[in-house]
């Protein structure tokens, strides 16, 4: 399993954290259209796309926005348990790792740089998001 291809991601981990990411960690195949998350749902794992995309879809089924490969679905449920605003289909077959976030957040606990290039990636979004407006 090729957990995450993210280079400057993959650097802040240690041989241990790697580990403890493959051994929490879930191949998972979606078909297209298939669901993924589904609105007002809690997430209880991130979800890293290795191949494939997924669309974002808001309650009156509006797309608003595409994630592709070597992108993160649900990296802000780390930070907050609300539940999400927002559905998530494969537009096409789909290779899905499912982690923990458990896992993710005891790595965050003990691992500042790997904290920092997660925020990095969800800063990105959010700047995405706001350039939309």
């Amino acid at each position: 399993m090729n957990l995450i291809r993210r280079e400057k991601l993959l650097k802040t981990l240690n041989n241990r954290e790697k580990g403890l990411l493959e051994m929490y960690s879930n191949e998972i195949f979606f078909e297209k259209e298939e669901p993924i998350i589904k609105i007002n749902s809690a997430l209880h794992s991130v979800y890293y796309i290795e191949k494939g995309m997924i669309k974002y879809k808001d309650a009156e089924q509006k797309l608003y926005f595409i994630a592709g490969e070597d992108d993160f679905v649900g990296l802000p449920s780390l930070f907050n348990e609300k539940k999400k605003i927002y559905s998530a289909y494969a537009i096409k077959d789909s290779k899905i790792i499912q982690i923990e976030k458990k896992i993710i957040k005891k790595i965050l606990s003990s691992n500042p740089l790997f904290l920092e290039e997660l925020m990095k990636i969800i800063g990105n979004r959010v700047m995405f998001f706001m350039n939309q407006n």
